[in-house]
C-alpha cells in the first residue's frame, strides 16, 4: 500500500502555451510513498513535469512530451477514512471521481461522516 493520495493540478508552461499543447489545464490522482508534506514538496507549486508522451501541438504536430506546470496539490495520508471517501467518490462521480478528490469534497465528507455520529 502506498503512503499518500494525491491530485495534482497542472497548467501548461509558457512554452506550451506557445505551442498551443492540448490540454492546456490536466490533473492526476497518483498514489505515492512519503509523508504528506514530503508529497507537497515533491509535488511543488511551480515544479515543472512532463506529463505527456505524443501530445500534440494546434498544428497537430506530435511531441516526445507536454510540460505542465504543478497549480495545486492536495495530498490524504492512506488510511480507511481516505479509502472510504475514495470509494464515495466512485459511487458518486463513477469514472469521473477523480475530478472530484478535493479539499472541498473531503470537507464535506468528513461533516457528513461527523453528523452521522453524532
Amino acid at each position: 500500500m502506498l503512503d499518500c493520495i494525491a491530485k495534482v493540478n497542472y497548467k501548461n508552461t509558457d512554452n506550451s502555451r506557445k505551442l498551443g499543447m492540448l490540454p492546456a489545464e490536466t490533473y492526476q490522482v497518483t498514489g505515492i510513498n512519503g509523508t504528506p508534506e514530503s508529497v507537497r514538496q515533491y509535488f511543488a507549486i511551480g515544479k515543472v513535469f512532463g506529463v505527456g508522451f505524443g501530445h500534440c501541438d494546434r498544428d497537430g504536430k506530435r511531441h516526445d512530451d507536454h510540460m505542465m506546470e504543478v497549480t495545486h496539490v492536495f495530498v490524504l495520508k492512506q488510511s480507511e477514512q481516505t479509502e472510504r471517501f475514495c470509494d464515495y467518490l466512485g459511487e458518486k462521480y463513477g469514472w469521473e471521481w477523480g475530478e472530484h478528490f478535493t479539499e472541498e469534497e473531503w470537507e464535506r465528507f468528513i461533516a457528513a461522516a461527523v453528523h452521522r455520529t453524532s
